[in-house]
């Protein structure tokens, strides 16, 4: 993702996520930016069990949540 493509694995943070998942929801459907932010979570959890990061930013990023919509009969 270009938006955090230029990041070092080391130094990407909580900070730097939520601010991608807000850019994100500026241009895509919140359903997406979920979908991104828990391909994220997954990935960042296999660079620790890789020995690439001591510990994932991901679980102190706040997660995007989809609004919730009334079901309409």
């Amino acid at each position: 993702m270009p938006a955090i493509g230029g990041i070092a694995l080391q130094e990407l943070d909580a900070a730097t996520l939520d601010r991608f998942y807000v850019d994100l929801g500026r241009r895509l459907a919140p359903k997406s930016v979920r979908n991104t932010a828990l391909m994220m979570s997954t990935a960042l959890k296999f660079a620790v069990k890789r020995g690439r990061l001591s510990r994932s930013p991901a679980p102190d990023a706040h997660m995007p949540k989809a609004p919730r919509t009334t079901m309409q009969y």
